[in-house]
């Protein structure tokens, strides 16, 4: 014990000696060796379970990690746990069902028998799910488009298309329009530049 002491006391004397001249540029060149913190907590559906993410080191990837609510231990999901995992989750007015958004996929949880329904497999990915006031369907966004999936039927429908475009009624001018306006344009330079000349 008194040997620990004796070492962490020369370690931490030593540590200005061992930094030398670094800079701050220099130490945050690599902000790896600091740690990384938790990005996106959030719990399961159930609550039994707290999830987030961590960078890797050197890398971009983020891990999702999960932690036992009730015992308190943690791990790093493989690929088959990750795809059995949640994803932060929004609740119906009477907290019978859930949503939520996991790999871009939507998915639905009956919160009374725990069954789970994926209700997208699509190679784009949809966002912000929400359910509708009466709690009948559950609406997702996919790019600028809405759509509702009927928690009775199951059928997926268009709830909103967004198209963007120039005004349909407003009429571009042709090109013989387009040549008299740099006409008249080069008229009315020419008149402009006379008018000076004339007044100076």
């Amino acid at each position: 014990m008194r040997r620990t002491a004796f070492v962490a006391a020369l370690l931490f004397a030593a540590m200005p000696a061992l930094a030398g001249d670094l800079t701050l540029e220099q130490v945050m060149a690599n902000p790896d060796w600091i740690g990384h913190p938790v990005e996106s907590p959030y719990w399961s559906v159930g609550g039994h379970h707290l999830y987030y993410a961590l960078k890797r080191d050197g890398d971009s990837v983020r891990d999702l990690y999960r932690v036992d609510a009730a015992n308190g231990t943690g791990a790093k999901l493989d690929p088959a746990a990750m795809a059995q995992a949640d994803g932060p989750a929004v609740f119906d007015r009477s907290h019978t069902h859930a949503a939520f958004i996991l790999h871009g996929d939507v998915f639905l949880v009956d919160l009374a028998s725990g069954r789970r329904v994926q209700v997208t497999r699509s190679p784009q990915a949809e966002s912000s799910p929400q359910f509708s006031a009466d709690g009948r369907t559950l609406q997702f966004r996919d790019a600028n488009d809405w759509y509702d999936y009927d928690l009775a039927s199951g059928v997926v429908s268009p709830a909103a298309i967004l198209k963007f475009a120039d005004d349909p009624q407003a009429r571009k001018p042709d090109a013989l329009e387009r040549r008299q306006l740099r006409l008249f344009s080069t008229l009315r330079e020419l008149k402009a530049d006379r008018d000076a000349q004339q007044a100076h």
